[in-house]
């Protein structure tokens, strides 16, 4: 009798269980701007200087629409973050003129950006997105730094 009980109370208790804390799962998804976020190695240079930047990001707004993205580097020197309107379809982005620079005091333009999927082939043998854009800090009006750069691994071997 008791192994009859224990049977039935186990089985209530695996039904209820069941019934109680099964959900479904839902798909979250990505950001509007995954196709054109990440972590980017990237060398800046104008001509004169040259400097690598550990990681600069490319992601989405709080809006986290479709038609726009921050671009931040704050390594070596170039401290910015900017809010740019980006073509997800051509994976071009820039800002309107001068746009606040929400790292530092002042404001930053960046024109001519691009990624390229699958653009740089690394010593690894891995192939990943490169980005290109250049950026100019009304704090050194008139210099333009261009920005080249690849999608960061991880991997010590593409470092």
């Amino acid at each position: 009798m008791k192994k009859i009980l224990f049977i039935v109370v186990a089985i209530a208790t695996m039904l209820f269980t069941a019934l109680f804390t099964s959900c479904e799962k839902e798909d979250v998804g990505g950001t509007a701007t995954l196709a054109m976020a990440g972590d980017w190695v990237i060398t800046f240079s104008n001509g004169t200087q040259s400097i690598t930047s550990g990681h600069s990001l490319t992601f989405n707004t709080s809006a986290n629409l479709p038609t726009e993205m921050w671009v931040s580097n704050g390594s070596n020197g170039l401290n910015f973050k900017v809010k740019t309107s980006c073509d997800l379809a051509s994976m071009t982005f820039q800002t309107d003129g001068w746009a606040e620079n929400v790292a530092a005091s002042g404001k930053a333009r960046i024109s001519n950006g691009k990624i390229v999927r699958n653009g740089v082939t690394l010593p690894s043998g891995r192939v990943v997105d490169a980005i290109s854009y250049d950026v100019e800090l009304d704090t050194d009006p008139g210099v333009v730094w261009h920005a080249e750069g690849r999608r960061y691994t991880g991997f010590a071997e593409d470092n």
